[in-house]
């Protein structure tokens, strides 16, 4: 059955992640676990918000990933940046987005057609986000 596929995919991901020793090892099997969890975003990152606006790649399943938080990065602008504790942003269709027209239209040069934008947790060190981006698909299945 399907739903047994999905929760034997979630057990595996979270056995994963708790065989992990150190941070950079746990941020690396989080976008990793990602990727595999939702394959239509081919691009995953961890990416954390310094209190200067600045992104931090922390974690990437590609470089067209650290791509696009580059290009959050230098417009300070995006679904990473505007992800708050409580919701997620979520972007269908990224030609005909309106929010963010310096990060969008970067961004679709690079390829993107959808993303979701995550927020993780906020500490003193900043704010960390997971970044979910698709180049091949520019709708999300809800």
């Amino acid at each position: 059955m399907p739903g047994d596929r999905v929760v034997d995919t979630i057990r595996d991901a979270t056995a994963s992640l708790h065989s992990q020793t150190g941070t950079a090892e746990t941020l690396e099997e989080i976008v990793l676990q990602a990727r595999r969890c939702l394959p239509e975003f081919e691009h995953v990152s961890v990416s954390r918000i310094h209190a200067d606006g600045s992104l931090e790649t922390l974690a990437a399943t590609t470089d067209l990933a650290r791509s696009f938080d580059e290009v959050q990065s230098s417009s300070h602008e995006g679904p990473c940046v505007e992800a708050t504790e409580e919701e997620l942003v979520v972007v269908r269709g990224a030609r005909h987005e309106q929010r963010w027209p310096t990060y969008i239209g970067r961004a679709t040069r690079l390829g993107l057609q959808s993303q979701i934008g995550v927020r993780l947790r906020s500490d003193s060190h900043g704010v960390l986000c997971l970044n979910l981006h698709s180049t091949t698909s520019s709708t999300i299945d809800p």
